[in-house]
C-alpha cells in the first residue's frame, strides 16, 4: 500500500492559463517533496485543464480533477478536501506562487512544536499594474506557539487587523481536525469565504504555531481580489464579518473595551472602503443616494455598538474615525471621493497608504 503524503496542496484553477504553470512549478520544486498536489480544474475554457493533465502525467504526486461545471473556488476547495490524503492540508491560488523553501520551513516548525492543529505564516502581497509588480508589502506577525484556546483567542483580533486571519493559503491545517469538526467552505459566499472557513477552524482551536516567514506571494491584480471589483453588497458582507467576531468573543466571554476598540478600527476601514466604492459607475448612486446610504449606516446596530469606541487622532484612520463618530456625512463622502481618485489614478500610492496598518 502506497504511503500517504505528509501534505496535501489544494489548487483551484479557472481560466488562469497565463499563470498556472508558475503556481504548479513553485509547489513541485519545493525542497520539501513529501506532498500531494490536487489540481481542481473548475471547468476552465482557456486550456488550463490540459496543462493540469500534462503535469499529472509527468509527476505522480499530481492529481487532476476536472469539475463538470464551474462551481466557484469554495466548491472546488471542498472537492479538494475530499480527495486530500495528507496529514496536513494547505491551499494555493493558481495565479500566485511560493518560495521553494516555504514548505520545508513549515515542516520543521510543525515537528518542533509536535504537530499543532494549525500553523500560520506571513505573506508577501505583490501589487500589479499592467502585468508588472509595482509594489511589494510583507504582512507578518511575531513568531509564537500557543497551546491553549484562551491564548489563541487573545491573538485573533491582531491577526484580523493584519488581515492574516482572512487567508487560507498562509496556513497548514491538520486534516483530521478539519474533518472531525466538519469545516468546509460555503459555496454561496461571494467574498469572505476564507474568513468564514477560518472562523470555523479557530472556534475550537487548541494549538497554533505562528512563524514570521513570508514565503507565499499573493499577486493582487485588478481583476482578482474584491479590491478590484464592484460588489453591491460589499458593506453588508463586511458588517457581518465584524458582527461575527463580536458574537464569537461574547460566546467566549472575552468581549472587552480593547477588543471593541480594535474592531471599531476595522469597521472604520470597511466603512470608508464602501464609501469609496459607491463612487463606481456600477453603483448608479447619485449624491443624494450616497447621503441616504450614510444615514442608513449611522442608524445601524453595528454603528451604535462600535462608535463609542472610535479612536480619533491626526493620522488618516483617526481622522476618518472622527468624521464617522461626529456623523459628518459630507466630510465622509468627500474623503471617499479622494480615496477613489487616488485608487484609480495612482494605484501604487493607494496600495502603499492602504497597507499602513
Amino acid at each position: 500500500m502506497e504511503k500517504s503524503p505528509f501534505l496535501s496542496v489544494i489548487m483551484p484553477i479557472y481560466n488562469t492559463k497565463e499563470y498556472v504553470k508558475q503556481a504548479i512549478e513553485s509547489v513541485l520544486t519545493q525542497t520539501f517533496s513529501d506532498l500531494q498536489l490536487i489540481l481542481l480544474d473548475d471547468h476552465s475554457t482557456d486550456g488550463s485543464g490540459a496543462i493540469c493533465d500534462d503535469y499529472a502525467q509527468k509527476d505522480k504526486r499530481v492529481l487532476t480533477i476536472h469539475l463538470e461545471k464551474n462551481g466557484g473556488v469554495s466548491n472546488a476547495r471542498n472537492c479538494g478536501l475530499r480527495y486530500a490524503t495528507g496529514k496536513y492540508v494547505t491551499f494555493i491560488d493558481s495565479d500566485d506562487y511560493i518560495d521553494s523553501s516555504l514548505y520545508s520551513s513549515f515542516f520543521k516548525t510543525i515537528e518542533k512544536f509536535h504537530f499543532p492543529e494549525v500553523l500560520l505564516c506571513g505573506i508577501i502581497e505583490e501589487y500589479c499594474n499592467q502585468g508588472k509588480v509595482v509594489y511589494t508589502k510583507k504582512v507578518t506577525t511575531n513568531s509564537c506557539f500557543l497551546d491553549s484556546p484562551v491564548k489563541i483567542r487573545d491573538v485573533i483580533i491582531n491577526l484580523e487587523r493584519k488581515t492574516l486571519l482572512g487567508y487560507v493559503y498562509n496556513k497548514f491545517y491538520f486534516l483530521d481536525y478539519v474533518r472531525e469538526n466538519h469545516i468546509l467552505f460555503d459555496p454561496k459566499t461571494k467574498i469572505n469565504e476564507d474568513f468564514l472557513f477560518n472562523m470555523g477552524v479557530f472556534r475550537n482551536l487548541k494549538t497554533l504555531a505562528v512563524i514570521e516567514d513570508c514565503g507565499y506571494h499573493y499577486l493582487k491584480r485588478g481583476n482578482k481580489s474584491a479590491t478590484g471589483q464592484f460588489i453591491p453588497d460589499y458593506f453588508p458582507i463586511h458588517e457581518k464579518r465584524v458582527m461575527m467576531l463580536i458574537k464569537q468573543f461574547e460566546q467566549w466571554d472575552m468581549i472587552t473595551a480593547s477588543i471593541l476598540g480594535e474592531l471599531s478600527r476595522i469597521y472604520v476601514r470597511y466603512s470608508f472602503s464602501a464609501i469609496e466604492r459607491n463612487n463606481e459607475l456600477k453603483s448608479h448612486m447619485s449624491y443624494y443616494d450616497k447621503v441616504l446610504w450614510m444615514n442608513h449606516l449611522f442608524e445601524s446596530e453595528l454603528y451604535h455598538r462600535l462608535s463609542p469606541h472610535f479612536q480619533t487622532s491626526y493620522d488618516a484612520l483617526g481622522i476618518m474615525s472622527y468624521f464617522l463618530k461626529r456623523k459628518r456625512t459630507h466630510a465622509c463622502l468627500l474623503t471617499g471621493n479622494v480615496i477613489y481618485f487616488i485608487k484609480k489614478k495612482h494605484p501604487t500610492l493607494f496600495a502603499k497608504v492602504k497597507q499602513k496598518r
